[in-house]
């Protein structure tokens, strides 16, 4: 480390992030942030976006895992690079549906996530070819 730069050795906190995202939504659309009270009822309002911008922080969290992995990038860095694409973007909107994943499907697709990463290049293409000749329209 140089003399005079700060480093942040800790990891990076998900209620850390939700707070980044709570501030953000509340400085940069405080009009949003009061029609979705209004719409749903102050408390009701609170929890909505409390529990939107605690999923933003977790999804954010998840992609700066990916990103150190593959780049050895610190956690500044990888902070940097992907808060752009949940956490500081425009407050979310009551209207769009929220879609729940059925917790056996999520299940099964997380562990098929674990074995891929322990794949070599090799057996990826082979199930990307089994892949293709079940459902070809999707490749297209």
């Amino acid at each position: 480390m140089f003399c005079g730069e700060l480093r942040r050795v800790n990891r990076m906190t998900v209620e850390e992030m939700t707070q980044i995202t709570l501030s953000h939504w509340k400085m940069n659309y405080p009009e949003k942030i009061k029609k979705i009270k209004q719409v749903m009822g102050k408390e009701k309002g609170e929890e909505w976006i409390m529990r939107q911008a605690v999923e933003c922080a977790k999804m954010t969290r998840s992609e700066m895992n990916t990103i150190k992995i593959g780049t050895q990038m610190t956690e500044e860095e990888a902070w940097a690079e992907s808060r752009s694409l949940f956490c500081m973007t425009e407050a979310p909107d009551p209207e769009e549906p929220e879609w729940e994943e059925d917790p056996e499907v999520a299940k099964r697709r997380h562990e098929q996530y674990k074995e891929e990463l322990n794949m070599t290049p090799e057996e990826l293409m082979k199930q990307e070819e089994e892949y293709r000749k079940m459902e070809p329209s999707l490749f297209r």
